[in-house]
């Protein structure tokens, strides 16, 4: 409990204590007992005649950097507000910082102690009538050691705790979490495949409830208090490890845990085979923390496994997989007292297993030491590989054999000028791999003008994919990302633009990473990239939206201004309490709170937010529930921003998001460009935004070049423009909505995406320009006839999608064929066809779930059998899907 303190009264002169002597002055008029606040806490109060001030009293420690606001909500009220120690003397005041006639003041506390708020009116003097107010305390909190925070449950205001932070492979996390700060979230990013592992330290004080949720919070595994959490990731993303208390009514404590990501051993190629009733020797240390067998078994077949501590003191610890790097069984100790382990399994089914040798806490271990590996089983050998018809480990070419190998992970340097244009690097891939190899002009010592360019070729030398500058104009470094289209052996070019005709020289640094590696120094995930791979839900302000936990959070995301303040309110189902944390665009929490409020935030850059939005105790939580969550933004006017305010200046490759509504109808961007340039612009509203968008490209005499309202007239109200440049000079692009008598105006987010359209993108061999755009989810309806048997459609895809394309013919006798196309050099690259659906019972052709290899523009072609040929036709729809 709060103890309550009565306020002496101080007067000039002299403190006259004797009933019935009238002291020298009075003080002014003030409340006898003053509110006490906590940070995060919002007040109403009132002023008039009779009370002309309100006095709120607060703890603070030293370095809390508190942000008072007081906004008048009714009256004649002009706020002002005083701060003061415990002595009363006075430490700043403020008028009308808070926007119009409101107050807001952000002080750095010296010491730890008390502190008085005094809200009051401008000038000292209220009309009779006087006036309403709000205040609100809020504070990045500083250092606590010296003070105790208020007693009781009551979950604490922003900045008490850092709730949402990143975490790396092979770290350890020790924290707490109590009643005041039920939950935490660690995020990380992995492949799919990869083996994540939360291993938490026995002699803790305390062991915390842990769960793993993907990009969408909803839950991959759980482990209970004290227990370990392994899993195996089934697609690649963004994913939370999750930290809460056992039950909503745990005390709480300090915890520690030991995290690691580890790569799928299925997807790395380094095995040593065995078969049964072999034995291998081997030695694990620092330097090589396990090691991978691979042996081929039969359904029903009983494996044992032993590995037995042969010298130093290893501490055996083996895993048993399935061919795809799923866990089937583990074992730490069942061998014995003396480090040694032992499983006994029974195969489900035919193919290739792997055994995982290594020691407790894999890399994170501390024992080391050799070890004998033993298979045992009663059940006859399957018959060798080479017997099975199964196709041979790839070999390295020749003409990849005087290269240097790398690997996963793997960063060198080099040096390129006139006598030697250009390096090669070969590795060793497996299908599916999603890789990505950078090129940085200069070294750890040294710097030069360098313009890389980068070329990936497969083992027959024949080009796969090329990059020059990371962003064309902006960034002349290279960077590859593709996904391995097969198994086997690969060649970097590490060469310079214009390889042999270039003029620029200079050191550089190459990176490859792939599955199991961490991201190129030099690297981060760009901020738009990281939103995506969430698919967050647009938050406009002023519109609240209503939702029920259905997982472990939701995630919300909204565009402000730089200085823009920000205010979030969540108001849940009786008994339930929320956690909010608000993050940039990076995922660095900027403030989170317990409260269900976050007040008076200042946007510190210009760019786009998360809201997370969970149940107060996580995973713990059992009720379930409803909310409503409503965000409030303010600008130094005190009139509603959601967005910055333009013309932005684009180049080719951006993307950006905004906000369209009756506060901003419409948002202007430019560009320069050159006569003859083909250009795309794209805006789209963001899932479930109402945006009927609207685009208008104008020269810079303000003349329109090109306007689009639908990309399909009464279908798709998305807008799209292609069109090509008349001449040099500057552009501007209007995004905004359609408005006409037939339909109100509508409000919501949108991205835009700006690019240039080069040859290879739109032709090749037999390819017109009239190629329709095709997205996910939609489709579209195309005919076939004795003049046109081709149609063909383009879309944008991403390296590792699964997609599906399938035509359904509506009227005719159309016996149809699909053809896939990645984009290649100048054209197009073949990956896929198909005649008659391989599910049988139809001739719809029909392209079943094919991964995408690549980052880029992908062309489909529709046509019938015989092509050319005037056997059949009519009409279909297409329709593209993505997994």
């Amino acid at each position: 409990m709060v103890k309550k303190h009565k306020w002496v009264v101080w007067v000039i002169g002299v403190c006259v204590l004797a009933a019935g002597v009238i002291p020298v002055q009075a003080s002014p008029v003030r409340q006898q007992d003053p509110t006490q606040l906590v940070y995060g806490q919002t007040v109403d109060g009132k002023l008039d005649a009779a009370t002309p001030s309100q006095f709120y009293v607060f703890e603070a420690a030293t370095g809390d950097v508190v942000t008072i606001t007081m906004v008048a909500t009714a009256g004649e009220l002009d706020p002002f507000l005083v701060l003061n120690d415990t002595d009363q003397n006075s430490l700043t005041t403020d008028d009308n910082s808070g926007g119009g006639v409101n107050a807001r003041l952000t002080f750095t506390i010296p010491a730890p102690g008390r502190y008085v708020i005094r809200a009051t009116h401008a000038g000292g003097v209220v009309s009779q009538g006087g006036g309403s107010f709000s205040l609100n305390l809020t504070a990045a909190v500083g250092d606590f050691t010296s003070t105790t925070p208020p007693a009781g449950d009551l979950p604490q205001a922003q900045g008490d705790s850092t709730r949402f932070v990143p975490v790396t492979p092979g770290s350890t996390v020790r924290d707490t979490v109590d009643r005041q700060v039920a939950l935490r979230f660690y995020w990380f990013e992995a492949d799919a495949g990869d083996q994540v592992a939360v291993i938490p330290e026995q002699l803790a004080d305390f062991q915390p409830l842990l769960a793993l949720y993907d990009a969408d919070f909803q839950e991959v595994a759980r482990a209970e208090a004290g227990t370990g959490l392994r899993a195996r990731l089934e697609v690649e993303g963004i994913f939370f490890l999750v930290v809460a208390l056992p039950d909503p009514g745990s005390a709480g404590g300090s915890y520690g845990l030991l995290f690691d990501v580890s790569g799928n051993p299925a997807r790395q190629g380094n095995f040593i085979d065995m078969s049964y009733g072999q034995s291998q020797r081997g030695n694990i240390d620092d330097s090589l923390s396990a090691v991978t067998y691979r042996f081929q078994g039969s359904a029903d077949d009983e494996v044992t496994i032993a590995m037995n501590r042969a010298g130093g003191d290893l501490n055996s610890y083996l895993y048993l997989l399935d061919g795809e790097g799923q866990l089937l069984f583990e074992d730490n100790d069942s061998g014995g007292d003396n480090g040694n382990a032992r499983l006994v399994y029974m195969l489900p089914a035919d193919g290739d297993y792997l055994i995982v040798a290594t020691r407790l806490g894999q890399a994170q271990g501390t024992t080391s030491g050799s070890y004998l590996l033993e298979l045992q089983s009663d059940a006859v050998p399957p018959s060798p590989v080479e017997e099975t018809g199964e196709p041979e480990e790839p070999t390295l070419p020749t003409a990849y054999s005087d290269f240097p190998m790398l690997a996963y992970g793997e960063t060198v340097e080099g040096q390129l000028s006139n006598a030697r244009y250009v390096d090669f690097y070969v590795f060793f891939g497996i299908q599916g791999d999603p890789i990505t190899v950078e090129m940085v002009s200069g070294s750890s010592t040294s710097v030069g003008d360098l313009d890389p360019l980068l070329i990936l070729l497969d083992n027959n030398r024949i080009p796969l994919i090329e990059n020059d500058d990371i962003e064309d104009g902006v960034q002349r470094d290279s960077r590859i990302e593709f996904t391995l289209p097969y198994t086997g052996y690969y060649a970097v070019v590490a060469t310079r633009f214009e390889q042999a005709d270039g003029t620029t020289a200079g050191p550089y640094t190459l990176m490859l990473s792939g599955p199991g590696s961490a991201a190129p120094a030099g690297q981060p995930a760009s901020e738009p990239a990281l939103i995506r791979k969430l698919d967050p839900i647009p938050l406009e302000s002023g519109v609240p939206a209503q939702d029920v936990f259905d997982g472990g959070a939701d995630l919300y995301t909204f565009t402000a201004s730089a200085g823009t303040l920000i205010d979030v309110a969540v108001t849940t189902d009786p008994g339930l309490d929320s956690v909010l944390i608000l993050a940039d665009a990076g995922l660095t929490e900027i403030v989170s709170s317990g409260t269900g409020a976050l007040t008076g935030i200042t946007a510190p850059e210009t760019g786009r937010y998360l809201i997370v939005l969970a149940p107060r105790f996580g995973p713990s939580n059992v009720t379930g529930g409803g909310y409503i969550l409503a965000l409030t933004q303010t600008g130094g006017d005190d009139a509603a921003v959601t967005q910055p305010t333009g013309p932005f200046a684009l180049v080719y490759g951006d993307t950006v998001t905004g906000v369209i509504d009756d506060d901003m109808p419409s948002q202007t961007y430019t560009f320069s460009g050159v006569a003859g340039d083909t250009v795309r612009i794209t805006m789209e509203a963001m899932p479930g935004s109402p945006l009927d968008c609207y685009l208008e490209l104008q020269d810079a005499t303000g003349a329109v070049v090109d306007a689009n309202d639908d990309i399909d007239p009464g279908v798709i109200r998305d807008s799209e423009i292609v069109t090509e440049l008349p001449a040099n000079g500057d552009y501007v692009i209007v995004a905004s909505r359609y408005v006409g008598p037939d339909a109100d105006a509508t409000s919501g987010s949108y991205e835009l995406r700006f690019a240039q359209v080069t040859e290879a993108d739109l032709t090749a061999d037999g390819v017109s320009s009239d190629v329709v755009p095709l997205v996910y989810g939609r489709t579209e309806v195309g005919e076939i006839t004795d003049d046109q048997y081709l149609v063909f459609y383009v879309f944008e895809g991403t390296a590792g999608d699964t997609i599906t394309v399938e035509i359904n013919t509506l009227s005719g006798n159309l016996d149809s064929v699909l053809h896939l196309y990645r984009s290649a050099g100048s054209g197009w690259a073949e990956i896929a066809s198909n005649d008659d659906s391989p599910r049988g019972g139809t001739y719809e052709a029909l392209l079943d779930r094919v991964v995408l290899p690549q980052t880029g523009k992908y062309l489909i072609a529709v046509s019938r059998y015989g092509l050319d040929r005037e056997n059949t036709f009519g009409t279909f729809t297409v329709t593209l899907t993505r997994e």
